[in-house]
């Protein structure tokens, strides 16, 4: 529930990224607009602020759930070319927030909550607007000195809690949420213009217009159960009467259709569920009564979250029976086939995990949620060749999508097949993308340092090693 102080601290400071030791320089809090450079600069540190405290769902199929929805999205706004970035992000209140850089986080909550995909993105919209609309710089310019120090304060609960994830959260969501809320939203006005952009965002796409106003109705009810303790959608977003009347009118000038239903929407709410939970019995036995009942909003999907579930709370056998009812209705279904291939790992049958996989190439060639769920599978099975083939394969084309996960999981199988040059460039990349850049700066130079390196992949070890280096001098705070 923290991000939207976490962007703001970044926002406030416009600078590239946080020092490793130290407290940066704050500048001019008079400055001026962010430029395109700096509000790129600051949403890369967001996110590799994020993935360090593992506040990031990285999971391949929600990933490219929700940056399709994004994208489809951004199709129909004014600025169609632009590239986004959306991500989930593990926090079961229901938020989503805008950052500099067009970088758009969706909070596992929201999704949950979400009785519809229309009701998604009409939420994902309004964010799309902010960005579209420039509210990310005009929100700057407007701050003043007091911001400023807000910021350092953050900076410094950042530096203090040295890594200690909880220690960070908790400083930024109590040390910051009941006083300073106000510098945290959008001005009213610039919310008025995101809702309208985002209606007609939401309508030319596709979807239902008059969502917007339904999730905005639905949370008002709701404020009754919450008491003194709003969800923080109603912090963040403040909805009134007056809201919600409005947003009715402007869905009048669009022609309303019933959008085709999205099954992908509700298995990953499903997916999302197990994932994030801590109490994996009790999300077992909310998908067996939702099964069993058949009060869901799709049934094949509350299947699909009980075969996950059993696998989470490992009972394979019982998935594999659930995940094959699936199969047989939908043979073709990729979030079906990996999990179909999770649950054979899982049975350590490995030569059930080769067919599954090679027979999802087949059928997916090039796509990162098999390549990536099919090397981790090789590498738990020791299997280290064909994983470091498979995933050599898929780097060689640069156009290719490549996660901070994938990283990880090269670096490995290229260690245990002797391609150590390799091995520690791409541990590098992990550890730049999770904020850690000089236990980056340390492994590029280790790879850096083997002779055995062809010409091709030194130069790529320097470059990459040029860039951290010059990164680091970015960071350095400056002194007056």
């Amino acid at each position: 529930m923290m991000i939207r102080y976490l962007f703001l601290f970044l926002a406030l400071n416009a600078v590239p990224a946080l020092a490793d030791t130290a407290i940066p320089d704050l500048g001019n809090p008079a400055g001026s607009v962010l430029s395109p450079q700096q509000e790129a600069e600051i949403g890369k540190k967001l996110m590799r602020l994020l993935r360090k405290h593992h506040m990031i769902i990285e999971d391949p199929l929600v990933t490219h759930y929700i940056q399709s929805l994004g994208y489809k999205l951004v199709a129909q706004s004014d600025q169609p070319q632009r590239k986004f970035t959306f991500f989930v992000l593990k926090d079961n209140s229901i938020n989503a927030f805008a950052a500099p850089g067009a970088y758009i986080g969706v909070n596992a909550g929201l999704i949950e909550t979400a009785k519809s995909e229309s009701e998604l993105a009409a939420v994902v919209a309004h964010e799309v607007a902010h960005i579209t609309q420039n509210h990310m710089s005009r929100m700057y310019a407007s701050k003043k000195r007091r911001g400023i120090a807000v910021a350092a304060a953050m900076i410094a609960a950042l530096i203090a809690s040295k890594g200690n994830s909880q220690l960070t959260k908790g400083v930024i969501a109590t040390g910051i949420a009941g006083s300073y809320q106000a510098k945290v939203n959008f001005t009213r006005a610039n919310e008025k213009e995101a809702d309208h952009i985002g209606i007609k965002i939401l309508a030319h796409a596709g979807f239902d217009p008059n969502a917007m106003a339904k999730f905005f109705q639905r949370m008002q009810k709701a404020t009754s159960l919450y008491g003194n303790r709003l969800p923080e959608f109603l912090s963040t977003h403040p909805v009134s009467t007056t809201r919600i009347a409005d947003a009715q009118n402007r869905v009048g000038q669009f022609e309303v259709r019933q959008p085709k239903e999205n099954f992908n929407f509700y298995l990953m709410r499903a997916r999302i569920a197990t994932l994030i939970t801590r109490n994996p019995a009790r999300t077992l036995n909310r998908f067996k009564k939702a099964l069993s009942s058949g009060f869901t909003l799709n049934k094949d999907a509350a299947r699909y979250g009980l075969a996950l579930a059993l696998l989470r709370t490992t009972n394979p056998g019982a998935a594999r029976r659930h995940i094959e009812i699936l199969l047989r209705k939908d043979p073709t279904r990729l979030a079906y086939i990996i999990t179909s291939g999770e649950i054979a790992l899982a049975s350590r049958n490995a030569a059930k995990v080769k067919e599954v996989f090679e027979d999802a190439l087949v059928l997916y060639p090039n796509n990162y949620a098999v390549v990536y769920y099919y090397a981790q599978a090789l590498t738990q099975l020791k299997r280290y060749k064909r994983a470091y083939r498979l995933i050599s394969n898929y780097l060689s084309n640069p156009d290719n999508q490549v996660e901070a996960p994938l990283h990880q999981l090269y670096s490995l199988a290229a260690a245990k097949t002797g391609h150590l040059g390799e091995a520690f460039l791409h541990r590098g990349e992990y550890f730049y993308l999770n904020d850690q850049l000089k236990l980056a700066i340390t492994n590029l130079t280790k790879a850096a340092s083997f002779k055995s390196n062809n010409e091709f992949l030194a130069a790529k070890i320097d470059a990459r090693l040029r860039d951290f280096k010059r990164e680091v001098h970015i960071r350095k705070p400056k002194h007056h």
